[in-house]
């Protein structure tokens, strides 16, 4: 796998692509300090995966991954930050995020995520999960969305990541093949901005 890692804290950007380089299967590892170097030097072309900090100083994270959703398609994106407001997490899914790791986690489960975002998952942290479903309870008309937006099932999957359980865990229990907690996940994400685009 190639991907473009976008961090403006030199130890969090050494610390990640040392991991990545660790742990394997990454063909090739970019590494930028900004939104506007990985824009201008960043071989987007063979490029599969982005994993950005959202908080950057010029162009913010959400707006990176907006861009690159609009012009290489073919990239997965994944937010990697301390960010896990509600209005961040909903942002960085509408701009097409296909991942939402939340920073302090061990580095390993960050290196099995964007494998598992690649080979078609949709990895969130538990804190994101538990954001998602406190905002879809809130019932927030301007919002357009409430937890009655997903299916028993996929209420179901959010609250077992929220207690912090692995995908393989949930999949296990409900009796459902890893390849459809997923396509649930997916489904979440899908809802998500379906219903507040419109």
């Amino acid at each position: 796998m190639n991907i473009v890692i976008v961090e403006d804290n030199a130890l969090t950007r050494r610390i990640l692509e040392l991991t990545l380089k660790r742990e394997g299967g990454f063909e090739s590892i970019e590494v930028f300090d900004s939104a506007e170097q990985a824009l201008e030097k960043a071989n987007w072309a063979d490029t599969e995966i982005l994993l950005t900090d959202i908080n950057l100083c010029v162009m913010s994270g959400v707006d990176l991954i907006k861009w690159v959703q609009q012009n290489h398609p073919h990239i997965d994106s994944m937010a990697h930050t301390f960010q896990d407001s509600g209005d961040m997490v909903f942002s960085t899914i509408l701009a097409g995020a296909s991942g939402y790791q939340v920073k302090g986690e061990k580095p390993y489960h960050l290196a099995e995520a964007l494998v598992t975002m690649r080979e078609g998952g949709i990895p969130i942290s538990p804190s994101v999960a538990g954001k998602i479903i406190d905002l879809m309870l809130s019932e927030d008309p301007d919002r357009g969305i409430s937890f009655n937006s997903f299916s028993e099932v996929e209420k179901q999957i959010l609250l077992m990541v929220r207690k912090g359980y692995s995908y393989q865990d949930i999949a296990y229990n409900m009796d459902l093949s890893i390849q459809c907690i997923h396509e649930h996940v997916r489904s979440v994400f899908a809802t998500i901005r379906n219903k507040i685009a419109c």
